[in-house]
């Protein structure tokens, strides 16, 4: 009996270590399971935490983006009234003395034009102009080329040396506006001068993905601190100073979401920065043509002016008296309609676009209705390309962005060749 008891003792031994085995390889796959798990969850919450900001950062550049784009079109209108009177005092003013007071005072009021255009293009209000199909490598190229003296020229007077490279991608074609799409170039290649004071290497790479046209440009130089990455994108922020205008990269992504595309930023401070943006890939474009040169007015033209503000009426009405144009005013486009009907004929009506109870395009259907041969000039703060059905770009003549120069207006009425001018 003794003897079998140690039999089974003998026995039960190894299948007890066996089994603490088998325990203990389940627990190291329970651990093992376990910790893929959390990974993957860690994974998932980190993207799902940068969706969010990013959805974040998108509906709150979309909302200053709103308010920008009122504020640009009140500014223009103000802009409007200042740089056409001072236009008209500096064409009849012979003092020497107040005409160096005065240039002065216009070219401040141009600059002021050009910060509101930036708050145009981050707003991203309107239709892009015309697109073309272009390789965004020649783009870059020339955009390197024309900044030349910045990172070349300037760095080796400061006794710095700052290395360019194109790293030329095998890429579709992508349709843009080649002008505003260089503008994108040069703004990110200035910056990343700017981040180089002890020099350093600026790489443009592009490459083709996922249907789409990816370009990074990098920098090696003092990157941005966590703070500043989460404002840099805002209108008129700005690390460099009182003299600028802190809206090249908030122009820069007005530029490319207007284009389809998106823009990101990864910067690390001290390590450098690299800003990518992607657009999609052009479809069959034809090239626009460009538009025909209008022929030089040489006779006065009996023009009506429409416009819903007093200051601005007044101000384009004298600056196109003093070409020697005959100019009737209206305060609306209802009373504007009555004197085109009542009155003696018009060459060209200009009027404004936004406007109470009647808007600009309303005012053109209805005057090329019943008046087909008349010229309609549009002239609004909204800038170049407003909001408009196709439809409506065929009943006017042509667009002028406020503030309109002198000389904007030679050039539109000159392209609107009107039926008949007064003798």
């Amino acid at each position: 009996m003794r003897s079998s008891q140690q039999a089974l003792a003998v026995t039960a031994k190894p299948r007890s270590e066996s089994q603490t085995v088998s325990a203990l390889g389940d627990q190291a796959a329970l651990a093992l399971e376990n910790a893929r798990l959390y990974q993957e969850a860690q994974h998932a919450y980190q993207e799902l935490a940068a969706t969010q900001a990013q959805l974040v950062r998108s509906e709150t550049l979309r909302a200053v983006g709103a308010l920008a784009a009122g504020a640009a079109h009140h500014l223009n209108n103000l802009l409007q009234v200042v740089t056409g009177r001072l236009e008209l005092a500096l064409s009849q003013c012979d003092s020497p003395g107040i005409q160096c007071q005065l240039i002065p005072a216009l070219r401040a009021a141009r600059d002021g034009a050009q910060v509101v255009k930036g708050l145009k293009s981050f707003s991203g209000t309107g239709p892009t102009p015309p697109l073309v199909p272009v390789d965004l490598n020649d783009l870059a190229e020339a955009a390197l080329e024309s900044t030349r003296p910045r990172w070349q020229n300037e760095a080796e007077e400061r006794g710095v040396r700052i290395d360019v490279g194109l790293e030329r991608g095998l890429i579709p074609q992508v349709a843009v506006a080649p002008s505003t799409m260089r503008e994108v170039f040069v703004n990110l290649i200035l910056n990343a001068v700017d981040a180089l004071p002890r020099g350093g290497r600026i790489t443009i790479k592009t490459w083709a993905a996922d249907h789409r046209v990816q370009c990074a440009v990098s920098d090696t130089g003092t990157g941005m601190a966590a703070e500043i990455q989460r404002r840099v994108l805002e209108p008129f922020f700005t690390t460099k100073g009182p003299k600028r205008t802190g809206l090249g990269l908030s122009t820069n992504y007005g530029i490319i979401h207007r284009h389809g595309g998106d823009l990101r930023i990864e910067s690390t401070e001290g390590r450098g920065t690299t800003v990518t943006f992607f657009l999609p890939e052009a479809g069959r474009h034809e090239a626009v043509p460009a538009p025909p040169e209008g022929q030089a007015v040489t006779r006065p033209m009996r023009i009506l002016v429409i416009d819903d503000e007093a200051d601005v009426r007044q101000v384009v009405s004298d600056m196109l008296a003093a070409e020697g144009h005959q100019v009737v005013e209206a305060a609306n486009g209802t009373d504007g309609l009555s004197r085109l009907v009542d009155g003696p004929p018009f060459d060209l009506v200009l009027t404004d676009l936004g406007m109470p109870r009647m808007t600009g395009w309303e005012v053109a259907r209805a005057i090329k209705a019943s008046h087909p041969l008349v010229c309609v000039g549009l002239l609004t703060g909204w800038g170049d390309q407003p909001d408009a059905r196709p439809e409506d770009r065929g009943v006017v003549n042509f667009i002028l962005p406020k503030p309109a120069t002198r000389e904007a207006f030679r050039a539109a009425i000159a392209r609107a060749r009107p039926r008949h001018a007064l003798a």
